[in-house]
């Protein structure tokens, strides 16, 4: 699989799919709650679902991502920058200046990501 194979289409929250979010966040009740009132982007490969994204509304301008999830067998292959990328310019062109992720400061390989593509560790919780 190539990055530039994949399509990124945005689905409706109803279509979001749960077992592949559940990867990201083992909290079915928290993606329930979030879900409703995220935009959800998917990665597509060959009309197959093999990661997402969620951006969540937290303030006027700012997006948080809620959930970044990709199926093991297309991990650490790009497609988590590649998402992200394409949030950051989902972002810009619905004009929010803001977008911050929040993950467990025991995720190393995603803080290792976060911080490699510019996100800054503002503060723990």
């Amino acid at each position: 699989m190539m990055v530039k194979d994949i399509k990124i289409e945005e689905i409706s929250s109803h279509e979001a799919p749960i077992e592949l979010m559940l990867l990201a966040d083992p909290s079915r009740s928290m993606i329930v709650e979030y879900l409703g009132h995220s935009t959800i982007l998917t990665a597509n490969f060959k009309k197959k679902v093999i990661g997402l994204i969620a951006l969540y509304p937290i303030e006027e301008l700012k997006l948080e991502i809620k959930n970044l999830a990709v199926l093991p067998h297309y991990q650490s292959q790009g497609l988590g920058k590649f998402l992200i990328q394409h949030a950051e310019n989902f972002a810009r062109s619905k004009g929010f200046f803001s977008l911050r992720i929040c993950t467990g400061n025991s995720s190393f390989s995603q803080l290792a990501l976060y911080q490699k593509l510019g996100f800054l560790i503002t503060g723990k919780v």
